[in-house]
C-alpha cells in the first residue's frame, strides 16, 4: 500500500503495511501496521514477559497491542516459538525510518529463507546483516543512530537558547548521549529487561533508570514526577517540553476551537498550591492560552509562545 509523503526535497513514495481483519461481528476493517503498532506490541511483550499473569490475554485488544504477534502468526508462525524473537524484531524495526515496512520485509525474508533464530539475540544480528541503505553517509543501524541523535540534540537544543530555560539544554544533551551509549554498548538491553523479572528488582531496568532518568510524567490527578541523574546539580525546566507539546497540538492536530485549551492548567494550579504561591491560571488557559503572553506572570506555554515570536498571533 504505497503512500506519498511530501518532504522539503520533494515527494517520496513509502511502502505501508495494510492489514485486513474481522471484528467480533465479522465486519472487515483495514489497519496500518506502522511505528505505533510496533511500539505498543513491543511494550506489551515486555509487560507480559515481566508480569505474565497480570492481565488476561482476552482483555487486551489485538490492535495495536498484539498487532506484531498477529502479523507473525499469519506470515511466519515458527518465529513465535520464542515471543522474545518478536520483541527483538520490534526493537530493531524502531531503528529505521519506516518500522512497519522493515518489520514486514524482514519477516518475509525469514520465511523465504526458512530462517529460525537460535536465540532472540540472533534476530538482532540477522537484521544488522540484512539492512542496506545510504542516508547522509549512514549505512547501518549504529551510524543512523549516531547521525539522527546528533540532529535531535541540535534541533531540540535550539528551543532553549536563553537563561530562562536553565540547564534544560544540558539535560537534553546528556539524556540523548546516555541513551545512545546504552544502545551501542549493549544492543540487547531490552531483552535483558524482559528476562529479569519484576521492576522492583529488575537490575537491567534499574541501571538504565539511574543512567537516563525519566521524562515528565503526569496522571489524571495532575500529579507529576520527573527524575534525572542531573536534577540535584542542574536547573532543569522540564515543564517547557510539555508546553512545546501543547503548541504542537494546536497546529499539527488542527484542534477545533472548543478544544484549544492548555492541558497544563491544572498541573500549573496544583504547582502553585504546592509552592505556596498565588494561582496564576485563568480563563485563557481553557480557551485561548496564546493570549497569556500579556499576563504579568508568564506560564510555560506563554513563555514559549513569546520566545518564538508568536505574540499577537492566534492559531487558525
Amino acid at each position: 500500500d504505497p503512500k506519498t509523503v511530501t518532504l522539503k526535497t520533494g515527494n517520496v513514495e513509502l511502502k505501508n503495511v495494510l492489514i485486513d481483519y474481522k471484528d467480533i461481528t465479522g465486519k472487515i476493517h483495514s489497519h496500518h501496521f506502522g511505528g505505533l503498532c510496533v511500539i505498543e506490541s513491543m511494550a506489551h511483550l515486555v509487560e507480559t514477559s515481566i508480569y505474565p499473569d497480570a492481565l488476561p490475554s482476552h482483555l487486551t485488544p489485538d490492535f495495536p497491542y498484539k498487532s506484531a504477534q498477529k502479523l507473525v502468526e499469519q506470515v511466519y508462525n515458527p518465529l513465535l516459538q520464542n515471543p522474545l524473537n518478536i520483541l527483538a524484531l520490534c526493537d530493531m524495526s524502531l531503528g529505521v525510518f519506516n518500522p512497519g515496512e522493515f518489520f514486514y520485509s524482514i519477516l518475509l525474508k525469514m520465511k523465504e529463507e526458512g530462517y529460525l533464530p537460535t536465540s532472540p539475540e540472533e534476530v538482532y544480528r540477522y537484521c544488522y546483516s540484512n539492512l542496506s541503505f545510504q542516508f547522509h553517509g549512514a549505512s547501518n543501524f549504529n551510524e543512523l543512530l549516531l547521525m539522527t541523535s546528533s540532529m535531535a540534540n541540535c534541533q531540540l537544543g535550539e528551543y532553549f537558547t536563553t537563561s530562562i530555560f536553565g540547564d534544560t539544554k544540558t539535560w537534553i544533551s546528556y539524556t540523548i548521549a546516555a541513551a545512545v551509549n546504552i544502545r551501542i554498548t549493549n544492543p540487547f538491553f531490552i531483552l535483558d529487561i524482559a528476562r529479569s523479572g519484576k521492576i522492583q528488582s529488575n537490575i537491567p531496568f534499574i541501571n538504565i533508570f539511574k543512567a537516563i532518568g525519566t521524562p515528565m510524567v503526569t496522571n489524571l490527578n495532575h500529579d507529576s514526577t520527573f527524575y534525572s541523574p542531573l536534577e540535584t546539580t542542574h536547573d532543569i525546566k522540564i515543564q517547557y517540553l510539555w508546553a512545546i507539546n501543547q503548541i504542537f497540538r494546536l497546529y499539527v492536530k488542527r484542534l477545533a476551537e472548543n478544544e484549544r485549551k492548555c492541558e497544563m492548567k491544572f498541573w500549573c494550579k496544583e504547582s502553585c498550591h504546592v509552592k505556596g504561591e498565588a494561582d496564576y491560571t485563568n480563563e485563557h488557559c481553557i480557551n485561548s492560552p496564546w493570549l497569556r503572553t500579556s499576563d504579568e506572570q508568564l506560564c510555560a506555554f506563554a513563555t514559549m509562545w513569546k520566545t518564538w515570536g508568536l505574540e499577537g498571533y492566534a492559531p487558525i
